[in-house]
């Protein structure tokens, strides 16, 4: 008469027959009047030969499933998470994260992050960049207790091996793989991942090397972003036919004045030149502006 709780049952000892383990407690229970709890993964456990299912039927009565969706997994860890809450939320979704006590794990990881480095000295993709690392190296190591750079090299024979030489497909790491949504981890490992990696061996975290490499990073990203601006309105002056000259000219020239430096070394001289030369064309009363 009493109830007897028995959890991670699929992780029984190859030495315990599972006939063996169900049969007693279905002597606890047609006996002895016990109530009987199974706690357990039902998809881990070996059925080669039928046995647990047979037993089972004739066992248990009532059967729950406990598989919450990400969005009831995640509102249950979010009052923990002190920021970063749009993108970690993202990223559940993303890989199909419902894991709870794998959530909280990275949540904790992420207080301690917001307490001990300022995020608004960064642009959004610097911030980005570095969540996707950290989320990707995170869940590799909480969920699987695996090696990055094993699955790195998986990654590369799987990707990059011709056909005659390419490693067969291996169902676990290619689940690993689908938690990763920063790939470029795989293949180089940067200053940001190896100070990751050492908090996944060391629990330790050197925030004020994260910060500089952040700060690095942001600074590298701030020139692309530059970059590509610049690339905008080069798409603008050629293709634009509503374009004001005037207000065209300005901006260019603001723009330039501001960054040429970074523009000058991130873009081919040839380039360069000719889209001054374009704007010496258009505004050619102020072409001695231009030459200096």
């Amino acid at each position: 008469d009493v109830v007897i709780c028995i959890d991670d049952f699929e992780r029984k000892s190859s030495k315990l027959d599972i006939k063996d383990i169900l049969g007693y407690l279905s002597q606890l229970k047609e006996q002895f009047g016990c109530q009987i709890v199974l706690i357990l993964n039902e998809d881990k456990i070996s059925n080669d030969d039928g046995t647990y299912k047979d037993y089972k039927e004739k066992i248990v009565d009532f059967e729950y499933t406990y598989n919450p969706s990400v969005e009831e997994a995640y509102k249950i860890i979010e009052i923990e998470l002190l920021d970063f809450k749009i993108e970690f939320k993202e990223y559940c979704s993303k890989v199909n994260l419902n894991n709870i006590r794998i959530m909280k794990k990275i949540v904790r990881v992420l207080n301690r992050v917001n307490e001990n480095i300022d995020f608004k000295q960064f642009t959004p993709l610097t911030k980005k960049t570095f969540l996707d690392k950290l989320f990707s190296i995170l869940v590799i190591n909480y969920k699987y207790s695996s090696n990055i750079r094993e699955l790195s090299k998986y990654a590369l024979r799987r990707r990059f091996d011709n056909e005659q030489n390419k490693e067969q497909i291996d169902t676990k790491k290619e689940e690993i793989l689908s938690y990763v949504v920063y790939e470029n981890i795989l293949y180089h490992t940067d200053n940001i991942d190896t100070l990751i990696l050492e908090f996944c061996n060391k629990s330790i975290l050197n925030y004020q090397e994260l910060n500089n490499q952040l700060l690095i990073l942001n600074s590298k990203n701030e020139e692309i972003n530059i970059e590509n601006k610049f690339h905008e309105l080069q798409h603008e002056m050629l293709y634009d036919l509503k374009i004001d000259k005037d207000a065209y000219v300005e901006k260019v020239f603001s723009f330039l004045e501001k960054n040429h430096s970074i523009i000058f070394r991130k873009t081919a001289f040839s380039n360069f030149m000719f889209y001054l030369n374009e704007l010496k064309a258009i505004d050619s009363v102020n072409i001695q502006k231009y030459d200096q």
